[in-house]
């Protein structure tokens, strides 16, 4: 199915919360599979990935950190192994909105060029790859491969929606008698 970008963003939050996560990194999660989305990446399974198995230093945390300082990309520490790389790119496409950068990420079966929030390809096979030894993520003069193109939909499939949206119900209160009694949903009369 496809779901409007600010639908998939929203279900994406939702989840991250259900997961536990704070609310920072939640709407960054959010942010970041909606960016995906747009530049035709199906980050669905990645981002279950990354709910589903947090490792110590979070993907999510040093994109957050590297949305707040792109200029210090190359200072910045990553894990080893890196868990979910795939979803360093929307931070790294959100961070070149507002620079001319253009910056190279490699990792196995995967080297993509990101310049002014697009995304051109080289080879996209290990995308959705759930770890990784050999990430790499440097500055380069100018883009190669085949440029994506932009997406204003966001193509999950009815597993991954039902697996986000199981996530995102932990969000959701529990109806009790107490909370009926004292006029939520419907109370006690439910005469629709």
């Amino acid at each position: 199915m496809n779901y409007s970008l600010n639908e998939y963003e929203a279900l994406a939050y939702k989840a991250a919360r259900g997961c536990g996560l704070a609310w920072g990194l939640a709407e960054e999660a959010g942010k970041a599979v909606r960016t995906l989305s747009a530049l035709g990446l199906e980050s669905a399974p990645i981002l279950l990935e990354a709910l589903e198995n947090p490792s110590k230093q979070s993907v999510l945390e040093v994109g957050a950190q590297l949305c707040d300082s792109p200029d210090e990309l190359s200072q910045i520490t990553f894990p080893k192994p890196v868990n979910t790389p795939g979803i360093l790119l929307a931070f790294i496409a959100l961070s070149t909105a507002t620079s001319d950068q253009c910056y190279c990420c490699k990792w196995e079966n995967f080297e993509a060029y990101i310049k002014n929030q697009e995304l051109f390809a080289v080879t996209l096979e290990g995308f959705n790859v759930t770890t990784t030894t050999s990430l790499s993520i440097g500055i380069a003069k100018t883009p190669q491969g085949q440029k994506q193109v932009a997406l204003d939909r966001a193509i999950i499939s009815d597993h991954h929606y039902a697996k986000l949206t199981a996530l995102a119900f932990n969000t959701y209160a529990p109806s009790t008698e107490a909370s009926r009694i004292s006029g939520a949903g419907a109370g006690l009369n439910d005469n629709d």
